[in-house]
């Protein structure tokens, strides 16, 4: 079963995008990035989920060392506004609005397609 991996500092916001991100079809975990770094258990994940909760250094510093623990990870940021979607961040493969939980969901369905695709080509 994919795996969609939720990051953020606030814990009330963390579970209300894990209830929505749940209608993916995937198994659905949520976590602070200390617990993401300190548990091994959480390993392997197809999608990674950023929160708008993380200052844009923590999200560059964070996710540099889980491109090499999570090889093929698909990352995707939430953005606090409309206008964050069209800079560019280097720490994501895309940045979706917060605010809008049809569009998350329909992009993280893209991606696990995506990295299902992937994995296939590799087998």
């Amino acid at each position: 079963m994919p795996r969609v991996l939720l990051v953020g500092k606030d814990e009330s916001l963390l579970r209300t995008r894990c209830a929505i991100v749940a209608r993916t079809g995937a198994e659905v975990l949520c976590a602070s990035p200390d617990e993401v770094l300190s548990n091994r258990q959480i390993d392997p994940v197809d999608v990674l989920v950023i929160c708008h909760t993380l200052r844009q250094e923590e999200r560059q510093e964070f996710t540099a060392g889980l491109r090499e623990r999570w090889r093929g990870v698909w990352i995707i940021q939430l953005a606090k506004f409309e206008i964050e979607t069209r800079l560019p961040a280097s720490h994501a493969d895309e940045v979706v609005v917060a605010a809008k939980p049809a569009q998350l969901i329909g992009r993280i369905r893209a991606a696990l397609q995506k990295v299902g695709e992937e994995e296939e080509q590799i087998r």
